[in-house]
């Protein structure tokens, strides 16, 4: 299953079994359900230029590309992308969806349900695919299935691009504290994120960030190229 995991998802103090619980936990969960709370929730730690950082640096889109984007939330991220990229945002969530048809209309298509290699398939090829925060939800299987479809869409020079917290020696300890918190069960160092994916990519390059949140945390973002 790939749930509903974009950047900041991280932080609403659900933390995962086996760590302490956040009293507030639920509480904030269910906010972070309602897109205008989620959103707001977005810019206060992750600022206004996240997105814009995203698209500049890693994305690089063409006027004409298509883009499948994979735990798209309420498509926060189209509004960076240029007017005439073809996108298409798949996510679990019934009201991110609406959301997402409200604020963009038809400048996209957004599809509830589970990004599976079915209907992925149906959709067409893609110039790009964007997996934000949602790889280190996966187990390994996951990941290499997840990173499998999006290689049977993705066109010749197609790339995928994936954002997730990363474990690395450097780290602060706030960081690696905030990372072993997370309720995505899988966050992973920055050599096995990239083994997982290259099982379906020859090329891999990576970032490793640690400026993209107000708060100390790590971030590793990949981009495979298909070949």
């Amino acid at each position: 299953m790939h749930p509903n995991a974009r950047l900041v998802d991280s932080f609403s103090c659900s933390f995962r079994v086996g760590a302490p619980v956040c009293p507030a936990g639920s509480i904030m969960r269910a906010l972070l359900s309602l897109p205008f709370a989620y959103e707001i929730f977005r810019r206060a730690i992750a600022g206004h230029d996240l997105n814009e950082t995203l698209v500049k640096s890693y994305l690089r889109p063409n006027d004409s590309d298509r883009i499948l984007d994979v735990g798209c939330g309420p498509a926060s991220i189209l509004a960076q992308l240029p007017p005439a990229v073809t996108y298409v945002g798949f996510d679990p969530s019934p009201s991110y969806i609406s959301a997402a048809i409200r604020r963009y209309g038809k400048r996209g298509t957004f599809l509830r349900g589970l990004a599976t290699r079915e209907r992925m398939k149906e959709l067409g090829s893609f110039d790009l695919v964007l997996c934000v925060g949602v790889l280190h939800h996966l187990d390994d299987g996951e990941v290499i299935e997840l990173s499998s479809a999006a290689a049977s869409v993705l066109r010749p020079g197609g790339r995928l691009v994936t954002l997730d917290g990363c474990f690395h020696d450097k780290q602060s300890r706030i960081s690696r504290f905030l990372l072993q918190r997370d309720r995505g069960r899988f966050v992973r160092e920055r050599a096995q994120y990239r083994q997982l994916v290259s099982r379906h990519f020859s090329v891999i390059e990576d970032d490793l960030r640690t400026d993209l949140l107000r708060i100390p945390y790590s971030h590793l973002i990949m981009q495979c190229t298909r070949a």
